[in-house]
């Protein structure tokens, strides 16, 4: 279980570091010179912490950390779909893997085994139904369903309504989500 907890740790850490390093680019706040330093010092690429994600589920028995890892593999599909990669610095992910992560939400819907937080996260994410579609559709029922039946004309995220640091220290997903979700306090 520790050593999850610490690959977790780590993985966050590197998105971290690919996203300081994509936002120095969009900022200039780096001087040429310094391109190699930093592209040698992020020792790992979203392909390899995508999939890492995934085998850090597979190999968990903690539901606490599988359902947190589910949560990253979903968002990181989404957003490697909907954003440019000179933003998030996500270049590829493997086609495998982003089925793999669907096959594994797809059952945990069937088990009725999502909590309000990945709930909420879905639901945002349904209204881009058409990234989820391209590996659901037809094939996993339960997620086709689930997406088909979200109302995208509400606000389905609990707008700074969490508690203020309930996003920290969980990759690009907590960049993402907490300025939208944390309380401003």
């Amino acid at each position: 279980m520790e050593a999850s907890n610490n690959s977790l740790d780590y993985l966050s850490d590197q998105e971290y570091k690919i996203h300081g390093w994509t936002d120095s680019l969009l900022n200039r706040t780096r001087n040429p010179n310094e391109e190699k330093f930093y592209e040698e010092d992020i020792k790992t690429d979203y392909e390899s912490i995508h999939n890492k994600y995934l085998n850090i589920y597979l190999q968990s028995m903690d539901e606490l950390i599988r359902i947190e890892v589910l949560k990253r593999l979903i968002f990181l599909n989404w957003y490697y779909a909907i954003e440019p990669d000179f933003l998030t610095g996500i270049k590829k992910l493997d086609s495998v893997t982003i089925f793999q992560s669907y096959e594994i939400l797809n059952k945990y819907i069937k088990e009725k085994k999502l909590d309000d937080e990945l709930t909420w996260m879905l639901k945002f994410y349904s209204s881009w139904e058409y990234i989820i579609f391209e590996y659901a559709k037809d094939k996993l029922n339960e997620l086709t369903t689930f997406v088909e039946e979200v109302d995208t004309t509400k606000l389905n995220f609990p707008k700074q309504q969490l508690t203020k640091g309930s996003m920290n220290n969980r990759g690009q997903m907590g960049i993402y989500w907490k300025p939208l979700v944390e309380k401003l306090d």
